[in-house]
């Protein structure tokens, strides 16, 4: 049905215009008119209604616009049933006429309380008005509710065609084309082990509620705990207690057919016997309300051919007034969305603390030792449930640190239950591939290479599509795979904008699908020209901002890529080696930290760097007092100063000293740190380094200062500003 304005209600204006009020337009077009008794009830109820709203004199606008409505409403319907005997409406136009009786009824009595119908005084309708603003917040609710029900008719109507169109195409591959379904009636009891979805059930029971008619979507990726909550929803007491709840499980029903027999079934009715499955269904959706959940939808709707029947059945349970609907499938979009009005609820993983509580409800062989590592194998989880459950029950006895050392070997493969026959429910790796496998995936062959390149960073691609595309990873078409994977849930949106992916889908496409040799190259040099450009710069140059903003959220990807690659020791390893060189100076000065260090110490000779191993000891050294490790940090600078005596670099043995003395200075060891600056200073002023001499003078001032030596304080001080300033020649 049109808009407002579309030519049906223009008709009923000219109507409307020679006869004056709502009400004479009413009884003209329906008085003899043959009518079935819902519509006879509704029409009886429009006409008590718009005569009481005809009488107000205040709020007149309002009023008027209300009237017009319900009788323009009116109008239609019966330009579409009036005349048809009671057999020949169908079964959901007369059920959503009852609907509307109800809707008019509430209006009717919600108006009664204004004192407008026949029996009002002015005085008592005077007082009313009084709350004039209140009553026309009143009367343009009940607008809202007629536009509703004009939605819902249009609806119903429409449904009605494509109902009488397509039900022959279902029929022809009907029950007699499928093999018999046995789908229990009985929905199963929600896990008793469920956390941290309250809030999504409480959301999702709420807008099922809704007088707007929403309906439910369950979204994510596989494994997240759609079906539980699916099954948490038709157990709620304000769910339960109103409604008829059915559960139908879809990874079996690949053809629009069998879905339609499975919903029968589980309704009551028969699938075996003879007569058309779509009559059958919508008979069987009349008899009371019905939250119907419709469980792995994505099992039907991608296996090919099927989505246009598929979403004719979606549209007419839709359509049903009586009908709410609850799917539950992969990925970031719900079917048929321009034939549903869904309402998406997408599931994020569980929190730290909700995870620890799923896996101790599973299993209570926990102890507090074991808290750490079962901290570590939680977070290699990702907040899955699926994966949480898998892993308390393969626990069982064996303490954490053990299941540990296993996951370093096995990874997400040990996340299955003992079966002979894994399926999606008792093993994570399955889970995964059935996403991996699904068509929109194998649509986009380029998906899965790129969700390998993005399971390569363990922090996320940062700058999401415009990142991946400066990477010039050399794929044809970076945005269609990036839009495949999120839309198949098995990469998602932060909040900050990167694109990141679940630890155990990380860990099973680094196992099982990691980048191509030519990809992960592309990837690796995107990082070293970062390091490079960026790396060695400090807080007094002038690019030390934008390298803070480009390189800060690259810290975790940067230092495990080139981690890796320096374990691996291959072709290439140079190039990486100098630009995680240049990288340790950028930690130095924003996030210290000694791991990457390490791994180019520990194979120095093989790095192929033009600087000497006692300049990554100092380097080292210094990351070390950054974090107050002073004891491994001495002892890098005596190595390295051993280093420099033993080649004579007096630079580097100025370098160690001054470190030193500094390092003795923090830990408050002043005759130590007054030795070492002293002989730094005088190695600075023998090989002409004014700038190192200023910086030892200053130091030595500092222990002046904090032993309350202020002249000579002073006087370090002062002698550093002089050989500072002292003008090059």
């Amino acid at each position: 049905m049109e808009h407002p304005d579309g030519p049906n209600w223009r008709r009923f204006d000219a109507a409307l215009e020679h006869s004056k009020t709502v009400l004479s337009v009413l009884g003209a077009i329906s008085d003899g008119l043959v009518m079935c008794e819902p519509l006879k009830g509704a029409v009886g109820l429009a006409k008590e209604v718009v005569a009481m709203i005809e009488k107000v004199r205040k709020n007149e606008k309002a009023c008027t616009e209300l009237a017009r409505r319900i009788g323009a409403l009116i109008f239609v319907i019966l330009n579409q049933l009036g005349g048809k005997k009671e057999e020949e409406v169908p079964d959901h136009l007369r059920s959503y006429l009852g609907n509307l009786a109800r809707t008019l009824t509430d209006i009717k009595h919600g108006l009664i309380p204004l004192k407008l119908h026949k029996g009002f005084s002015w005085a008592s309708f005077g007082s009313a008005l009084l709350r004039r603003e209140s009553v026309a917040e009143q009367l343009s609710g009940y607008n809202s509710q007629i536009d509703h029900a004009v939605q819902e008719f249009t609806v119903a109507v429409l449904s009605n065609i494509a109902f009488d169109i397509n039900r022959k195409c279902i029929a022809q591959t009907s029950t007699s084309a499928i093999p018999s379904i046995q789908i229990s009636s009985v929905v199963s009891t929600p896990p008793i082990y469920f956390y941290g979805r309250d809030d999504v059930v409480e959301d999702a029971v709420g807008k099922l509620s809704d007088k707007e008619r929403p309906h439910i979507a369950l979204l994510g990726t596989g494994g997240i705990g759609k079906t539980s909550v699916a099954l948490a929803i038709l157990d709620h007491q304000a769910i339960k207690s109103r409604n008829r709840c059915c559960f139908v499980p879809c990874d079996s029903l690949l053809t629009a057919s069998a879905l339609v027999q499975a919903i029968v079934q589980v309704l009551g009715g028969s699938s075996s016997s003879g007569g058309d499955p779509m009559e059958k269904l919508a008979s069987l959706l009349n008899v009371g309300s019905v939250v119907l959940a419709l469980d792995n939808f994505e099992s039907p709707w991608d296996s090919g051919g099927t989505q246009t029947e598929l979403t004719e059945v979606l549209r007419m349970l839709a359509a049903s007034p009586n009908v709410r609907l609850i799917v539950t499938m992969r990925g970031n979009s719900p079917p048929a969305k321009g034939d549903v009005r869904w309402s998406p609820i997408s599931l994020d993983p569980l929190s730290p603390d909700d995870a620890m509580k799923l896996f101790c409800s599973v299993n209570r062989e926990i102890t507090e030792n074991e808290k750490p590592d079962l901290d570590l194998l939680l977070d290699k989880c990702g907040g899955l449930p699926l994966a949480i459950k898998l892993l308390a029950s393969v626990k069982g006895d064996l303490p954490c640190s053990s299941l540990l050392h296993r996951w370093e070997r096995q990874s997400t493969d040990m996340l299955k239950a003992e079966h002979d026959s894994p399926t999606r429910l008792t093993s994570v790796d399955v889970s995964i591939s059935l996403s991996l496998d699904s068509k929109r995936m194998k649509g986009v062959p380029e998906a899965i290479a790129l969700l390998g390149v993005i399971c390569s960073l363990p922090d996320g691609v940062q700058g999401g599509i415009d990142q991946l595309i400066k990477m010039n990873l050399g794929l044809k078409d970076v945005d269609t795979a990036l839009a495949t994977i999120l839309a198949a849930s098995l990469a998602f949106r932060a909040s900050d904008g990167s694109v990141k992916v679940l630890s155990p889908i990380r860990q099973y496409m680094l196992k099982h699908h990691p980048p191509s040799a030519l990809l992960y190259g592309q990837l690796l040099q995107h990082y070293i020209r970062l390091a490079d450009e960026y790396g060695d710069l400090d807080p007094n140059d002038m690019g030390f901002t934008e390298a803070c903003a480009v390189l800060l959220p690259e810290v975790g990807n940067t230092t495990y890529l080139f981690k890796q690659e320096l374990r691996r020791a291959q072709a290439g390893t140079r190039g990486v080696a100098r630009a995680a060189f240049k990288f340790t100076n950028f930690q130095y000065w924003t996030r210290p930290s000694t791991d990457l260090i390490d791994d180019l110490l520990s194979r120095w000779p093989d790095c192929g760097l033009k600087v000497g191993h006692r300049e990554g000891l100092v380097r080292r050294a210094r990351l070390r007092q950054h974090i107050s490790d002073y004891s491994a940090a001495k002892a890098d600078l005596e190595y390295a100063l051993a280093e420099s005596t033993a080649v004579e670099d007096q630079n580097m043995v100025a370098q160690c000293l001054k470190t030193l003395g500094d390092v003795h200075l923090m830990q408050g060891e002043y005759p130590q740190a007054i030795e070492k600056l002293t002989r730094a200073h005088d190695v600075s002023s023998e090989i002409g380094d004014r700038q190192g001499v200023a910086n030892c003078l200053r130091s030595l001032s500092n222990i002046h200062r904090m032993q309350g030596e202020y002249p000579q304080a002073i006087e370090k001080l002062t002698r550093a500003h002089d050989v500072a300033n002292i003008p090059r020649r």
